[in-house]
């Protein structure tokens, strides 16, 4: 590994995912509409627990490949690891900001910075499980487990 390397496909790769092109659309539509899914049950739930879930902008939209949200810091394990326990796969995609990974932080041409909002925020971020796949009985159920872990208020 090389710090900033630019690596690219190879044919091969760049034949296997082209065909993988022409759903895309619907795929994300389908994301969309989880996402969406999981806002109306969240939503308001969610903004009292101090919790924040992730939307669209005000001229983009957002094709929720994660649907990350940031919880308390505290309670991030818990979440972890009483899913796995439930056959819930909520992630960590994002464990550690970009400055605290070791091979960027033990650089000696890197910049040591403390980043306390970045290192909050990855410290509170977990992906709750969406692919297009997903159907709105798990979706609901996912919800249910979160709200149970979090408390239900």
């Amino acid at each position: 590994v090389q710090f900033g390397i630019n690596s690219r496909l190879d044919e091969v790769q760049a034949w296997i995912l082209s065909g993988k092109l022409s759903d895309l659309d619907e795929r994300i539509q389908a994301r969309r509409r989880i996402a969406n899914h999981y806002r109306e049950l969240l939503g308001s739930w969610a903004s009292r627990m101090g919790i924040h879930l992730p939307k669209d902008g005000v001229n983009w939209s957002h094709s929720y490949h994660l649907f990350v949200i940031t919880v308390d810091p505290a309670k991030r394990q818990d979440i972890l690891s009483r899913g796995a326990a439930d056959g819930i796969p909520y992630a960590l995609h994002y464990p550690l900001a970009c400055h605290q990974h070791a091979y960027i932080a033990k650089r000696p041409e890197a910049p040591q910075y403390h980043l306390p909002r970045t290192e909050h925020l990855a410290a509170s971020v977990v992906s709750l499980p969406l692919n297009p796949y997903l159907k709105e009985e798990d979706v609901m159920l996912i919800s249910a487990h979160l709200r149970s872990i979090l408390g239900e208020t």
